[in-house]
């Protein structure tokens, strides 16, 4: 729950590593997104939030708590992660960053 998992920069790293790998053969769950109850899609999955950037599917998850913030980035066609923390509770400025860094990685495929 809220507040109730730590991990360090390696932790979330190698998770992103085992997603890109399917190592435990849950990337194709946790990469289905979700439904309501009228049909509309949502771009929300099992634990992930889901988009598109120049064409790949994006996974990402975030979360802050007071005084640290962090983000996990995982583009399984790319075999890329990107992992960020930073010591301040800013969600705003962590979005802009890890985005930032997503695009400019992404530009090396393009």
């Amino acid at each position: 729950g809220d507040g109730g998992l730590w991990v360090s920069i390696n932790d979330l790293f190698c998770w992103g590593e085992h997603l890109i790998h399917d190592t435990f053969g849950v990337a194709s769950l946790m990469q289905t997104t979700g439904k309501l109850r009228d049909g509309t899609q949502l771009d929300y999955a099992w634990g992930f939030r889901l988009v598109e950037s120049d064409g790949v599917k994006v996974l990402s998850h975030g979360g802050n708590w007071p005084g640290i913030t962090s983000k996990l980035i995982v583009v399984p066609d790319k075999s890329m992660a990107v992992v960020a923390f930073a010591l301040n509770d800013d969600l705003d400025s962590m979005v802009e960053l890890t985005t930032n860094v997503r695009e400019e990685f992404l530009s090396f495929f393009r």
